[in-house]
């Protein structure tokens, strides 16, 4: 099974020097336990700040294991941090980008899937699977279409647990992917 561990500094206490810190730390935990993937998703920073944490988390997470990080961000900031990869959100799945990167897309649809069919993505997580709070879920069966639609590996998205993460990859998942989970 894929695990696809999605940042999110605001779960950390402090100020932001110490939520940075803590996503650093996070991301040597997570490669040292074997999770595959880490994508940096923290939208509102941008620039050096940006390209600073990246390289950050990327010397902490290949100095204990072999996870791949993926920035929520520009293929221009993935190429100039060295990221592994490009994590693209659902409007941007038509996207071209360059050879060389690993490429993971969101979709909440088939449509969406289709897109990223026409352009071989690496991987879709597919959300919400399971809903949370006022937010309702697509569930299982949502979620078996579109591993059958895919071309390419669906994760499971949105609210997954360890109670519910087997019935993800019986619906057609090959992996899941959280920030919860993985904290």
């Amino acid at each position: 099974m894929i695990r696809y561990a999605i940042s999110d500094r605001s779960q950390y206490p402090g100020d932001e020097q110490d939520r940075r810190a803590a996503l650093v730390q996070q991301a040597e935990r997570l490669s040292r336990a074997g999770v595959d993937f880490y994508q940096l998703r923290e939208k509102d920073l941008g620039g050096s700040d940006l390209i600073l944490l990246v390289e950050a988390v990327l010397a902490a997470a290949r100095g204990v294991g072999k996870m791949k990080v993926l920035l929520n961000g520009s293929e221009e900031d993935a190429h100039t941090s060295g990221a592994d990869g490009v994590h693209l959100s659902s409007d941007r799945a038509d996207a071209i980008v360059a050879s060389g990167l690993i490429v993971s897309v969101a979709c909440h649809s088939l449509e969406d899937i289709r897109r990223a069919n026409a352009r071989l993505r690496h991987f879709v997580l597919f959300s919400p699977v399971f809903g949370k709070g006022l937010q309702a879920g697509v569930g299982l069966d949502a979620l078996g279409n579109a591993a059958e639609v895919a071309e390419m590996p669906v994760l499971a998205l949105g609210n997954i647990t360890e109670a519910n993460a087997q019935a993800c990859i019986d619906a057609g998942a090959v992996g899941i992917a959280g920030i919860r989970m993985f904290l």
